[in-house]
């Protein structure tokens, strides 16, 4: 029984009408959604991945150099660098309170759902999922009573860190893309704040993936859904100068699957560790900056 199906029983309760807005604003039909933003992020992501993958297993000049276009790669690294920041910049906009500033974002959503933490309780949701409100009421089954309510504490840490793993981002996109601010205006921002590497990005697409997830179904009652599907081999044969050879094609499909599984992980009751084999390879690998830009 889903909580879905909980809530629709009380279509005239406060609580039906948010939940009808928080979940239309997560995941409805809108382009703007916060789950279409994701998927739009994820997926080129993932590919951007690949294809810098790809780069060290292109065949080499008579200097050495890997025979790609620099001009072809270096609009390709501003452009998924720029447009990354964006996403990851919009996903995490404060709420709007004027209706015709309103917007769609992941901290918007929880700012909202931190302001009404009366709905949010055993009683009123999530009836046949006892031991999730447990946990995220930090409860016990011999103490549950139906008052029981998510702490607006839980929504505000989340923001927190969300601000936070994106601070660098957001002044980055602040002064260099959405303006184009002058040396003095820039003055008030660190230029340590304004550096984003790679795996900063990945890292903040990752915060904001399981998060959502997490308001999703634990709290709204929605379904999992796959995050990243597989993607077909043929896809990887043009990606470089000359057809890959089929031992290449093995290699960037295996590499794909790896980022697949990684992504995973994020929708899944695991939480994100951090380290292992995957991640010793991706600091190792993409450690590059992406936006140096100082004073």
């Amino acid at each position: 029984m889903s909580a879905d199906i909980v809530i629709s029983k009380m279509t005239s309760s406060p609580l039906a009408a948010k939940h009808k807005e928080w979940s239309e604003a997560l995941s409805g039909h809108d382009p703007n959604s916060i789950q279409n933003q994701i998927d739009a992020l994820l997926s080129d992501f993932a590919a951007y991945l690949v294809i810098n993958y790809a780069r060290g297993l292109a065949p080499k000049d008579a200097d050495g150099e890997p025979k790609v276009s620099p001009l072809l790669h270096r609009l390709l690294d501003r452009t998924f660098a720029e447009s990354t920041m964006v996403r990851i910049r919009k996903l995490t906009e404060a709420r709007q309170c004027q209706p015709k500033k309103a917007v769609h974002s992941l901290v918007a959503l929880l700012q909202d759902m931190h302001d009404h933490p009366h709905l949010l309780t055993r009683e009123n949701i999530l009836r046949c999922r006892h031991e999730t409100i447990d946990r995220l009421a930090g409860t016990s089954p011999a103490s549950r009573l139906p008052r029981d309510a998510i702490p607006p504490d839980w929504f505000k840490a989340r923001i927190t860190r969300i601000t936070k793993r994106s601070r660098n981002v957001k002044n980055f996109v602040n002064k260099f893309l959405a303006h184009a601010a002058t040396p003095a205006s820039r003055e008030s921002v660190n230029s340590d704040e304004m550096k984003v590497h790679l795996a900063r990005l990945w890292q903040a697409t990752a915060l904001i993936c399981k998060v959502a997830h997490q308001v999703d179904v634990e709290i709204l009652g929605g379904c999992a859904c796959e995050p990243l599907g597989p993607y077909p081999p043929c896809e990887f044969k043009y990606l470089l100068v000359e057809p890959a050879n089929p031992d290449d094609i093995q290699d960037l499909q295996r590499f794909w699957e790896r980022v697949q599984q990684k992504v995973e992980r994020w929708f899944g009751v695991r939480k994100l560790s951090g380290s292992g084999p995957f991640f010793d390879w991706f600091w190792s690998h993409h450690s590059q900056t992406v936006g140096d830009c100082g004073n």
